[in-house]
């Protein structure tokens, strides 16, 4: 549905406040309709699969990002894209989202404060994004919109774990490929499976018990004796997502039968598919933060490790510059090597070759 944004109107909405020029009444309302469209039109795997980029973004943003920007993959405003060392092509047209007005509610019993909430949503106003094809990069690093998971499957694979804290995780031989035992809150996964197989599944179990664990009180979606096969329904969905980001084979995304749904239950699927999101960003989120941290090591200890090449390139060789130079190789493979630690070898190598320097030709030779 193509629909033209208009000059502000009036609005009763007291969750929506006008803005000079866009009405975010009217983007609500498009997000919306944005939803009920892809939905009909058989294009909720175009959602689930779009989430893996956006997916930090809510459905009704990213309803209408694809609204606006069908082939978007990854936004950002101006100022993140330019935090990342990007910039905004020339002539490029911004994408608006609605984003939240956050304010502190205070409640009083007998004009006494006795709690504050301070993520209440009090409007909305509209905010601009641009897709990363409408930007271009200022250095050769290039952002993807999926990582590469083989180089840290180990770091990937223990952050997932770590969202379940209070799960254990073990291998077995067994005929599935994973069994999730949540009365006793254990993880098994198969013996002899590849990296790739092993990541697969745990991801699946992971999303799984993050899915059946969670909190529905309140809960405003759909529930199990309303649709028998939602909770696999969640599931599925959440692993797709996690699994496109990582660059995994996931083709077993369970779809919902619409035809069978009123359009009440459809509206309400919107909670469900937020259940998929919340439950995958907190999978993507751990595994990323874990991989960023591990990235700057690895940055960290390759700047030193130039540094030590260069004071020991302008030093005089001698066994004992070559010794240490070996010692500081051999530790830095160690993964346990600390910062600290290359700290204090680096200032020790450093006082050793100015020692070195110092020395007379004839203690030299």
């Amino acid at each position: 549905m193509e629909t033209s944004m208009t000059e502000a109107p009036e609005t009763n909405n007291p969750l929506v406040q006008n803005t000079p020029k866009y009405d975010p009444q009217e983007y609500v309302s498009l997000a919306d309709q944005t939803y009920r469209n892809f939905i009909k039109d058989g294009k909720y795997r175009d959602i689930i699969h779009g989430m893996a980029g956006l997916g930090n973004y809510s459905l009704r943003n990213q309803m209408l990002i694809l609204h606006q920007q069908p082939d978007a993959t990854k936004v950002n405003t101006m100022s993140g894209w330019n935090y990342n060392k990007r910039n905004i092509q020339k002539g490029s047209k911004s994408i608006k989202i609605l984003a939240p007005i956050i304010d502190s509610m205070v409640k009083s019993e007998n004009g006494n404060i006795t709690a504050k909430q301070s993520d209440y949503v009090t409007g909305y106003k509209i905010n601009f994004v641009f897709d990363i094809a409408q930007t271009q990069n200022k250095t050769e690093e290039e952002l993807n919109e999926t990582e590469n998971f083989e180089p840290y499957y180990s770091v990937i694979t223990d952050a997932l774990k770590g969202t379940l804290k209070s799960y254990e995780f073990k291998t077995a031989e067994i005929t599935s490929d994973g069994i999730l035992d949540t009365r006793n809150k254990t993880v098994t996964l198969k013996t002899g499976m590849s990296d790739e197989q092993t990541l697969k599944t745990l991801v699946d179990q992971v999303a799984a018990a993050l899915v059946v664990g969670r909190e529905r009180k309140n809960f405003k979606g759909l529930h199990s004796n309303d649709f028998s096969e939602i909770l696999a329904i969640e599931i599925s969905a959440a692993s797709a997502i996690v699994s496109k980001r990582f660059g995994l084979e996931n083709q077993n995304l369970q779809e919902p039968d619409f035809d069978k749904m009123s359009e009440s239950d459809i509206n309400k699927f919107a909670n469900n598919i937020g259940v998929a999101r919340s439950v995958s960003q907190r999978m993507i989120m751990a595994a990323e933060n874990a991989m960023t941290e591990v990235k700057a090591q690895e940055k960290l200890a390759e700047a030193a490790a130039t540094e030590l090449e260069d004071i020991f390139a302008d030093s005089v060789p001698n066994s004992a510059n070559r010794k240490s130079y070996a010692a500081l190789n051999e530790s830095m493979e160690d993964p346990l090597f600390s910062e600290a630690a290359l700290q204090q070898e680096l200032q020790s190598a450093s006082k050793k070759t100015v020692r070195t320097r110092n020395k007379p030709e004839a203690e030299m030779a």
